[in-house]
């Protein structure tokens, strides 16, 4: 009999869990078709990542692209590394040259200026539905695990 009893407060538990994390998924989907009704955009991190290599394409390192520069840079300004023949870099507006993979992962936490001058590199309107993207999915997650803790510490409930 005990055992039964057992079982039961965890199967209750289970399906409390499992209730609330399929209303925080409905929750999430309400809240993605109340953006698209009105008109605010998210950008993916590939739909980012594609608008950021056709304003600014990778092109390869190579001697020549050295001596365009007024003063050529000997490192990248993101990891401090020498620049190499044939490497993909990003040759900005600004004149700034940085490894094409340091650059995008700058811009890829939300900033979208460049690391020296802080030359607007991207529209406010992409940055901006990129950074709805993150804080959804900062948001869910954080939700996610609140409801965990509150559910498993919770009064009446038996934790795994």
């Amino acid at each position: 009999m005990e055992a039964l009893s057992q079982v039961l407060t965890t199967l209750k538990t289970v399906t409390i869990l499992c209730i609330n994390l399929l209303l925080l998924k409905v929750t999430a989907a309400i809240q993605s078709l109340i953006r698209i009704f009105s008109g605010q955009r998210v950008f993916t991190t590939t739909q980012f990542l594609s608008y950021l290599e056709q304003m600014n394409p990778g092109v390869r390192y190579t001697k020549l692209l050295m001596k365009l520069q007024e003063t050529p840079p000997e490192l990248c300004a993101v990891c401090l590394s020498e620049f190499a023949v044939d490497e993909i870099v990003r040759d900005l507006k600004c004149k700034h040259v940085f490894h094409k993979d340091c650059l995008d992962k700058w811009l890829l936490q939300c900033r979208s200026t460049c690391p020296l001058c802080r030359t607007k590199l991207l529209p406010d309107e992409v940055v901006a539905g990129y950074r709805r993207l993150k804080d959804d999915q900062m948001g869910y997650d954080r939700s996610n695990e609140e409801i965990v803790f509150l559910v498993s510490h919770g009064n009446g409930f038996s934790s795994f």
